[in-house]
């Protein structure tokens, strides 16, 4: 110490200079490739972004085609079964424990691929290259335990280890647009490889996550465990090849209510995004941000059925999965997956009895099972999804101004409307006649109203409702201003029958909507009150029944806020007037 204390000054700074920069080397060489840094941040909340595709990192796949990480036509079940009862492994006939009944584990395979939009040969490649379980007849005892190679003791198991193989899949879909590097088993940081896309991060982020370098450069090599090769070898096609034959998005709609009668929408499907993770923005399919409803990340429909109301197929279909999937809740989720031969998969989530088997074809309205409570359901309702080619998309389709957050995303898609048996709030039937709250057509009285969103064009206008007694004149301008009201006075083309609709928004203004609001419909034959469940219908058309109308501004409907509640929201939204010609409404 007393020489270093003899040592002139310039002499310390320049040794302290040089102990600095062969610490930085060291480091260096220490932490490549595997170099220790913070993730990149996720984008602000509600933005929407340009994602990168693998068409526009302009190289072909490293690994697998995009398309073909989400999606296999026809494999289900079955095809799963018969894949593995053919291959030399033992996994033909193994089972595993979910909940209280052990399944084949094809049947896992299966129900965890399709229920998280993700290709079974892909996970089926994975594990081979793993664990070699697909085709060694004799596995070391821990393959079983480690069967898609996550060292971590919490991991342990054949169910914890493809549950964990599907989700990190899945969150690879979420994550390639917002991070540069894969993370290894140790929690280093390695690049991810140039010009790898979608389906290559995926499929790489798996394989870091239980391993580390040496398996990265393992499944992109040319051996016989390598990811192209083990795919080639299981299945006889290349994976990096896009596919061809595949059907393109229904430009007819085809689903019509999974359910009998009417309940109440309890959840939507969310455009930014639908990746079951709250990224602090909901946009719904009119486009807006829609906050306070539920919820930030949904990836489908709930729709608030009763417990045992029977769940119906939307469509005629082939059972591809049921039965029970552990989704890590207090009870293991029964479900329902169909497919319908044109590329679109319907799921039914959260029921409490399963009445159909994989393999069995079944008709549109065909009870498929009981609603229920089922897995992470909070109270008994029906989760409602759909998939086009393996992705989720909104069965209500998109009516923003702008572009659809989800379909720019790199594992999104369009969303078309596919209800048969209603329209939609952005489109609906030729030669209807659209009266909507901010049209000069539609007057109002009163003072205290207030504005909201979810409504057709995306606003809409309420007030707080006030209890009546006796019968309310009909029309705002017999009201006197004294309270809410509003009058829709269409002028229509030619005298005749119409078919009158009321849009009901879904928005979240911290007010219950009422149960009963009366609309006033003043037609050719006199006057009619037609009571309406707004909370019933959000989101919908409700039919307001058939009436003759005279040619230009006689006839009128009014809605008031005069009901039999106090303080509750009476939405005042558009109309439609649809010409009796036309066939198939709502």
């Amino acid at each position: 110490m007393q020489r270093w204390k003899e040592v002139p000054p310039v002499w310390k700074a320049i040794a302290l200079l040089s102990l600095a920069l062969l610490l930085t080397a060291v480091l260096a060489l220490v932490l490549r490739p595997g170099e220790v840094r913070v993730p990149p941040s996720p984008p602000p909340e509600g933005q929407v972004l340009s994602f990168p595709t693998s068409a526009s990192t302009g190289s072909p796949p490293l690994l697998l085609n995009d398309e073909r990480l989400f999606y296999e036509p026809g494999w289900g079940t079955l095809e799963v079964r018969d894949f593995l009862a053919g291959r030399p492994g033992l996994l033909g006939d193994f089972r595993v424990q979910v909940g209280e009944e052990d399944v084949l584990v094809a049947d896992l395979i299966a129900g965890k691929c399709l229920l998280y939009g993700i290709n079974p040969k892909v996970l089926l490649t994975l594990l081979e290259v793993q664990s070699g379980l697909v085709d060694n007849p004799n596995p070391p005892p821990e393959a079983l335990d480690r069967a898609m190679g996550h060292p971590d003791e919490g991991l342990v198991g054949m169910e914890a280890q493809l549950d964990w193989a599907v989700r990190e899949l899945f969150r690879g879909t979420r994550d390639y647009p917002i991070t540069t590097s894969l993370i290894l088993n140790d929690g280093r940081l390695t690049p991810i490889p140039p010009g790898a896309g979608l389906g290559d991060y995926a499929v790489l982020r798996v394989v870091a996550r239980a391993g580390d370098e040496s398996d990265l450069r393992r499944v992109q090599g040319n051996g016989p465990d390598a990811f192209v090769q083990t795919y080639e070898r299981l299945f006889g096609e290349d994976p990096r090849l896009p596919p061809g034959g595949w059907p393109a998005p229904a430009q007819t709609p085809f689903l019509t209510r999974p359910y009998p009668g009417e309940y109440e929408v309890s959840a939507v499907f969310d455009h930014h995004y639908p990746f079951l993770k709250e990224d602090g923005s909901l946009i719904s399919h009119l486009g807006q941000e829609a906050p306070g409803l539920p919820y930030d990340g949904h990836d489908g429909w709930d729709y608030a059925l009763d417990a045992g109301v029977p769940v119906l197929a939307a469509a005629d279909g082939l059972v591809l999965w049921s039965g029970a999937s552990n989704d890590g809740c207090r009870t293991p989720a029964l479900g329902v997956i169909l497919d319908h031969g044109n590329g679109y998969q319907t799921l039914y989530w959260h029921l409490s009895r399963v009445d159909v088997q994989p393999g069995q074809r079944v008709s549109r309205g065909e009870t498929l099972g009981l609603a229920g409570e089922t897995g992470c359901a909070d109270g008994p309702h029906l989760h409602f999804g759909v998939h086009f080619l393996g992705r989720e998309t909104d069965p209500e389709g998109w009516c923003g101004s702008g572009e659809d957050p989800w379909a720019l995303h790199p594992a999104g898609t369009a969303s078309l409307w596919l209800w048969a048996d209603r329209f939609s709030p952005c489109r609906w039937p030729e030669g209807a006649i659209l009266v909507d709250e901010a049209d000069a057509a539609f007057q109002r009285s009163g003072s205290r109203w207030s504005e909201g969103g979810g409504g057709v064009g995306g606003k809409a206008l309420w007030a707080a409702s006030e209890p009546h007694s006796g019968v309310v004149p009909v029309g705002s301008e017999q009201l006197g201003g004294a309270v809410e009201g509003g009058t829709w006075r269409p002028d229509l083309p030619r005298a005749g029958r119409y078919r009158l609709y009321a849009f009901i928004p879904y928005w979240n203004n911290a007010t219950p909507d009422t149960r009963a609001a009366r609309y006033l419909i003043h037609h050719a034959g006199g006057e009619t009150a037609v009571e309406v469940d707004q909370a019933l219908w959000v989101d919908r058309w409700v039919d307001l029944g058939v009436y003759d109308f005279t040619a230009g501004r006689q006839g009128f409907v009014h809605l008031d806020v005069l009901t039999d509640e106090e303080g509750f929201c009476v939405w005042f939204d558009a109309l439609l007037w649809v010409p009796e010609r036309n066939e198939g409404g709502p």
